[in-house]
């Protein structure tokens, strides 16, 4: 009677595991085919755009729901899309600096999803933790997941202010004038998703 109860015990195990396995999937994100594109603007009038490479990517899904992502950007890979020579070499050093990102002591900014939870038509809503120069703050946003293109599209709206990028910020100087800079900048992305 023992040994039939031990094989019952077994035999469940070993199916909770299994149906566990097959209900979850792990993806990674394609650093190549995914994007980011960021955006600030001044206050006034005016603004830059660019882009920022994907270093890393890993997402949980069970029973087809996003139950778990990390992102991982690297920072030093920043660039401007909306100038060209001397002005795009000089922006691009800018935002590396301390002014900005501190690429130097901060290669990598990151987020780490919290809960996702189903919004308007087919959006979620993702909210977690963003890290930016060593800083880490709650971050919210929406994002759009296609399982049949493997793609999660969203865009994130992030007060500079909160990690420490001061540079042109209203909140840190005066007299700013028309070189003030919104605290608000965004990025905007498409990640690809790739069997793990």
């Amino acid at each position: 009677m023992k040994k039939l109860a031990y094989t019952f015990v077994m035999q469940f195990i070993i199916a909770f595991f299994l149906t566990a396995a097959l209900s979850a999937q792990e993806y990674m994100a394609s650093v190549e085919s995914s994007t980011v594109k960021w955006e600030g603007k001044k206050v006034v009038a005016g603004g830059h755009y660019g882009t920022i490479d994907i270093k890393s990517g890993e997402f949980k899904f069970t029973d087809g729901m996003l139950t778990a992502a990390e992102v991982v950007m690297d920072m030093s890979t920043i660039v401007s899309d909306d100038l060209t020579g001397g002005s795009k070499e000089r922006l691009e050093g800018h935002l590396k600096s301390d002014d900005f990102f501190g690429v130097d002591k901060f290669a990598e900014s990151g987020f780490v999803m919290e809960s996702a939870l189903k919004a308007e038509g087919d959006m979620l809503k993702i909210s977690g933790q963003m890290t930016i120069k060593g800083k880490t703050n709650p971050q919210s946003f929406t994002a759009r997941i296609d399982m049949s293109n493997n793609t999660i599209e969203g865009k994130m709206e992030i007060d500079r202010s909160l990690y420490d990028v001061r540079f042109g910020s209203g909140k840190f100087f005066d007299n700013l004038g028309d070189k003030a800079i919104n605290d608000i900048f965004t990025l905007e992305f498409t990640i690809k998703l790739e069997d793990n």
